[in-house]
């Protein structure tokens, strides 16, 4: 309801605004139109074909759900047109294909595929800690990075972020890819099982995915300085056509989603309920409604301790953060270039930033504070 009258009341200013005119000329952003007076709206949806990759878990509401099951991006006038691939390098690919608009992907697939030519930039920072460090099972004889090499690392798919990264945690004191053996583990129980059967040694995955495997098993990160204080690891990359061509479009699916990360933050419970609205498919079974929304908590829990603002705004970073990253990448052989400072002013574009962060925060909160998780689980 609260969509229908912000919808009526844009209508209305936008009919008050053309029957005065103020001589400006200005057009409507993002295809907008003007019939002259009909009953028809004045401003057009905009479809954003809009990918995620991997599996969605409750880590991933902020990003998803809860935007589409609030109404926030039907208030700006953006239909996300979502779809889920398999991976990051999967999605990067789509992207430079022409096949998608914008995703939220690692920053080593994107810096990478922006370095060889790719017409995209990065519009928002993501998650800026550092999700990506691998786990052990308590017992094992594994204590420190290098002792990985020989050992079997389960990843939830070839095409995971997790590859390139864990590969730069191995650059770190000489390693790579090819001192270890990358299975296909996916996510969940069944990695559980490969560990305790000893099929794999050492689980690389997201924070949400390790906080899934850590609710069954104890398990300890084995990481370094080096490798644990970088962070700007998960990103909002759109194609360059579609920023100049749709940017009022991709500024309201950027607020949709902060607004999100601020529901997200307040009622987590109700955020892990609407990511089983949108994906009822991906809900557990054989749970009670309570044991569902418990066990989604911990990878949602997880992911927001790496989801902060920056300078105030939710999707900013600093260009320490941009630099050190790709630094680190190009150290462990993941990404190359010989311009630094001209790759980061090439993919770094925060100019959506400061707009898309322009909303009420404290009504989002007090609207947060209201929703109960009962009524979104499917």
């Amino acid at each position: 309801m609260k969509s229908k009258w912000i919808w009526c009341g844009m209508l209305v200013f936008a009919l008050l605004a053309g029957a005065c005119g103020d001589g400006s000329g200005d057009e409507v952003d993002d295809g907008a139109s003007s019939d002259g007076g009909t009953d028809e709206s004045l401003v057009e949806e905009v479809t954003l074909r809009y990918a995620q990759a991997g599996t969605m878990t409750p880590t991933n509401t902020a990003q998803v759900a809860i935007p589409e099951v609030l109404g926030y991006w039907a208030e700006e006038g953006v239909v996300a047109d979502q779809s889920v691939m398999q991976g990051s390098g999967e999605v990067v690919q789509a992207l430079d294909a022409g096949n998608i608009d914008v995703t939220i992907t690692t920053t080593a697939q994107a810096a990478s595929a922006i370095a060889q030519g790719s017409p995209l930039r990065i519009i928002a920072s993501y998650v800026n800690g550092n999700i990506w460090t691998p786990f052990v099972p308590e017992d094992s004889p594994i204590q420190e990075v290098e002792d990985l090499a020989g050992t079997t690392v389960g990843v939830p798919n070839l095409e995971s972020g997790a590859v390139p990264t864990f590969g730069a945690l191995l650059g770190t004191v000489g390693l790579g890819l090819d001192d270890v053996d990358l299975v296909a583990a996916g996510t969940g129980p069944e990695v559980v099982a490969l560990l305790e059967s000893g099929q794999i040694d050492v689980y690389a995955a997201s924070d949400g995915h390790q906080a899934l495997v850590q609710r069954e098993k104890d398990m300890r990160g084995i990481t370094n300085d080096a490798f644990g204080e970088i962070g700007f690891h998960v990103v909002m990359v759109a194609r360059d056509d579609v920023v100049e061509e749709h940017r009022t479009a991709l500024v309201g699916l950027m607020r949709g989603l902060f607004k999100g990360i601020v529901v997200a933050r307040e009622n987590p419970e109700a955020g892990v309920a609407m990511l089983y609205q949108v994906f009822p498919d991906n809900q557990p079974t054989g749970m009670s409604d309570e044991e569902v929304i418990e066990a989604g908590l911990p990878g949602l829990l997880a992911r927001l301790a790496n989801i902060q603002p920056v300078d105030g705004l939710e999707g900013n970073t600093t260009d320490e953060q941009i630099r050190a990253h790709l630094e680190f990448l190009i150290a462990n052989g993941d990404l190359e270039t010989d311009d630094l400072d001209g790759l980061v002013a090439q993919m770094w574009d925060p100019s959506l930033l400061e707009e898309a962060n322009d909303f009420d925060r404290d009504a989002i909160v007090e609207q947060a504070a209201t929703l109960e998780w009962q009524a979104y689980l499917p």
